[in-house]
């Protein structure tokens, strides 16, 4: 039972080697900050930041959270039916302060010849 643990051969680093050599890489460039996560969206989408499916969609989680979500106008949101019957309203309404502007004249035309 002696041939259990202790050196072996071929274990461990090659002589003449260091640790320092092994990593011997230029260190990669620190990660470019971004503000918000729809920045770093555009930038993955620009080609100025590499594609990382992780960072995409923690980016994706997140964004909802950074921002307010941009509503549609009322006016924008109208149905053609409903811009239609907005549309005769006025229209009708016109019709209605026109009406009641000719009857006054007509009533101070009938006063002035009596």
């Amino acid at each position: 039972m002696t041939d259990h643990g202790g050196k072996r051969p071929g274990a461990g680093r090659p002589r003449g080697t260091t640790a320092a050599s092994s990593h011997s890489q230029a260190p990669e460039a620190p990660p470019t900050y971004y503000e918000d996560a729809e920045s770093y969206l555009a930038a993955v989408v620009e080609g100025r930041e590499p594609a990382d499916a992780l960072r995409i969609a923690a980016a994706k989680a997140v964004m909802p959270y950074q921002k307010r979500r941009q509503r549609v106008p009322l006016a924008a949101a109208r149905t053609p039916k409903a811009q239609g019957a907005a549309d005769e309203a006025a229209v009708a309404a016109d019709l209605s302060t026109r009406f009641k502007r000719r009857v006054a004249e007509l009533a101070d035309a009938r006063k002035q010849k009596d």
